[in-house]
């Protein structure tokens, strides 16, 4: 019985340093671009759900097996 009591009062162990990124990753985090890139267009606008043009829409529905 006091060997499990010694052992539930031992001291805590102290805790470890603290974890580190490895180089790579943190060469990859740090990075950051000298200017935009060049050449790129901006994205098409997406169309608005108010826009005159109507879609084909159907109502899909499940068909009976026979």
């Amino acid at each position: 019985m006091s060997d499990i009591l010694q052992k539930l009062l031992q001291p805590r162990a102290a805790p470890g340093p603290e974890p580190k990124w490895p180089k790579w990753i943190a060469e990859a985090l740090a990075y950051q671009p000298e200017s935009s890139p060049v050449g790129l267009d901006p994205p098409p606008k997406a169309v608005s759900p108010e826009s005159e043009e109507r879609r084909n829409l159907r109502k899909l529905s499940r068909v009976p097996n026979t």
